[in-house]
């Protein structure tokens, strides 16, 4: 059993927190601006009294992941996602006279309507309250210019804020009915918690999910560990999403109940919505464990049976295995780098779930002399990883735990320097059960490596072909892995930039944050039919190199009828372009309308 098909949606159902930023938008795609609802079970408006002083250091830390792709790193209103946005986005840096910190915080913790600018949602489920004043304190200076700079990216380990309809008003609304409400006739208390499964729907936004329909889950806990026994009294979490207009996962009820003795369990009035995925969930040997996914389509009667298997833990990872890594190589000479992308699929051989020590698991090593490393799992997120420098090599360290038989993928980015050829070498912690790597076909790479033999070539995004090479037996713990990759006779001159350089720094070449940022902040991770896809857009070089041989008219490179992960790349090319003078102002609004209208048509 697949445990990407119980732990993606486990994932979904909390709203897909880890791949959400700022003004709770996707990094990946075209953000979500649409409206919050959230519980309105109090409406007492209490007084805000800011606090004597401020932390805006911590401040600083919040800020950057959390503000600065929608409101900008200066704060105004420039950020990263803020092109792809139809609704303008407050320049916080530019606020005036009559503006109170006192304020600013209100709108971080309750969040705010979106009739002049865009929705934000409430921020007071995802920071504590000190976290909200550090960071709308922090907002507040920025007019002023005098403020830190960011340090360290402060944890926020808390759920997003809910983003399925707008407040009503501009009234603080809590995200949880309190305990006891103060009201005219006087205090009035919550329900006293009962065996009946707790239940908690959203109600859906103007492309509203029905959930009139309603089926009963129903299923038996099994472990899954030999000799393993089933506890009493397990409390049962059923969690269902679907997707909203924008194609991102929206979690739309959830509710809780008690296993019986036999090990059974029950949820009656699940929204039956056939374009919606269900999942049980439980605390269990220290951990959250997962049911496997159901898609509720497949619902036929009124019910669904659901097996949910639980399993004991172990620290052991004798049976860890990499069952893939496969590796993409795009590289320009004249840049001076290479950009690289490598995944990584775990497999657990065992019936219990590996935890590691001291919160690491597995171990993942990169190739030696690499900069700019960076690893995501599947939904795009890279906080659950560790990252420690010994030497010239980099190694990760992953938090999550792996379940029994396959994982998530994990997808390594970095980059190398090349100058016509560079030698990889890298040692695995692990049995690589298969290994392969792809070169860009058009870019007229080759490999050579003794351990290697071609392979079929794979064809990506856009019809962009890379030729494979593999490693026919599997690769034993602990062995290193060496390979050139070089440019070959068919290695076009125009892949050249017009730019030289060196990969001994980070700012030296601009190939490698162009790139590093496109790809953590575009490319997407398609998962299908339990399988992980990548579908990474590596045309960025091509079309710098493209636009930077020539100052004549950008009109005709446009694209107008691209995909929104292709119209969102080409508006960030065309902001270089502009800021390196390469085009004027007129020609530059020009072009960028036209791509900003045609990003929109993708989220009518």
């Amino acid at each position: 059993m697949s445990f990407l098909r119980r732990h993606l949606w486990a994932i979904a159902l909390l709203l897909i927190g880890i791949v959400l930023v700022g003004c709770g938008i996707q990094t990946s795609s075209e953000p979500e601006i649409v409206a919050t609802r959230m519980n309105r079970a109090a409406t007492v408006t209490p007084t805000i009294v800011a606090p004597a002083s401020f932390d805006l250091q911590a401040g600083a830390n919040l800020y950057v992941p959390n503000c600065a792709p929608c409101h900008g790193d200066l704060g105004l209103g420039d950020g990263p996602t803020a092109a792809s946005i139809s609704c303008p986005v407050p320049a916080l840096a530019e606020r005036g006279d009559d503006v109170t910190v006192e304020a600013w915080f209100g709108i971080v913790r309750d969040g705010k309507r979106g009739e002049e600018t865009c929705i934000m949602p409430p921020w007071s489920n995802r920071l504590s309250e000190s976290q909200m004043w550090n960071v709308a304190a922090y907002a507040f200076a920025l007019r002023d210019g005098n403020v830190p700079a960011p340090n360290a990216t402060e944890a926020v380990a808390q759920p997003l804020p809910d983003t399925t309809e707008e407040p009503a008003d501009s009234t603080p609304v809590p995200t949880e009915a309190p305990t006891e409400v103060s009201s005219a006739g006087g205090t009035e208390s919550t329900p006293a918690a009962t065996e009946e499964p707790a239940t908690t729907s959203l109600a859906a936004t103007d492309e509203a999910i029905d959930v009139t329909d309603t089926f009963t889950l129903e299923g038996t806990v099994s472990n899954g560990t030999s000799g393993g026994t089933l506890p009493t009294d397990l409390t049962l979490k059923v969690r269902v999403a679907a997707l909203d207009h924008n194609g991102l996962p929206q979690e739309i009820y959830s509710a809780e109940t008690t296993m019986a003795a036999d090990g059974s369990y029950s949820f009656d009035n699940v929204p039956l919505n056939p374009n919606a995925i269900a999942s049980v969930q439980t605390d269990y040997a220290g951990i959250t464990q997962f049911s496997q996914s159901l898609i509720v389509g497949d619902v036929v009667d009124g019910s669904y049976n659901l097996p949910f298997l639980i399993y004991e833990t172990t620290t052991d990872p004798v049976d860890i295995k990499i069952e893939a890594s496969d590796v993409y190589v795009d590289a320009v000479t004249a840049e001076g780098a290479s950009l690289i992308l490598q995944t990584f699929e775990f497999v657990n051989n065992s019936d219990r779930i590996y935890i590691g020590q001291d919160n690491r698991t597995v171990t993942i090593t990169l190739p030696n002399d690499v900069v700019n490393a960076r690893l995501e799992d599947f939904a795009g997120t890279a906080d659950r990883f560790e990252q420690i420098q010994e030497g010239t090599r980099t190694i990760f360290y992953d938090s999550a735990p792996v379940y029994p038989g396959k994982n998530d993928g994990i997808l390594a980015t970095y980059n190398k320097a090349y100058n016509g050829s560079m030698t990889v070498v890298q040692a695995f912690n692990y049995e690589v059960q298969a290994f392969s790597v792809f070169v860009a076909q058009d870019r007229g790479l080759e490999l050579d490596g003794d351990q290697f033999q071609p392979t079929d070539p794979r064809t990506l995004n856009n019809d962009v072909t890379y030729n494979g090479y593999t490693i026919p037996t599997a690769i034993p713990v602990g062995t290193v892995v060496q390979y050139t990759v070089k440019d070959g006779p068919n290695t076009p001159s125009s892949t050249t930039s017009g730019s030289s350089g060196t990969t001994s720094t980070d700012d030296e070449n601009s190939f490698l944050q162009d790139n590093r940022n496109f790809i953590l902040g575009i490319g997407i991770l398609l998962v299908v039919a339990g399988g992980m896809y990548m579908l990474y857009d590596l045309q960025k070089t091509r079309i710098l190199a493209g636009q930077r041989t020539t100052t004549t008219s950008t009109a005709s490179k446009v694209n107008i009828k691209g995909t929104r992960e292709e119209l969102i790349a080409q508006i960030a090319v065309l902001d270089e372009e502009y800021e390196a003078g390469n085009l004027d102002e007129e020609e530059y609004e020009t072009q960028r309308q036209a791509l900003k209208d045609a990003l929109r048509r993708h989220f009518k």
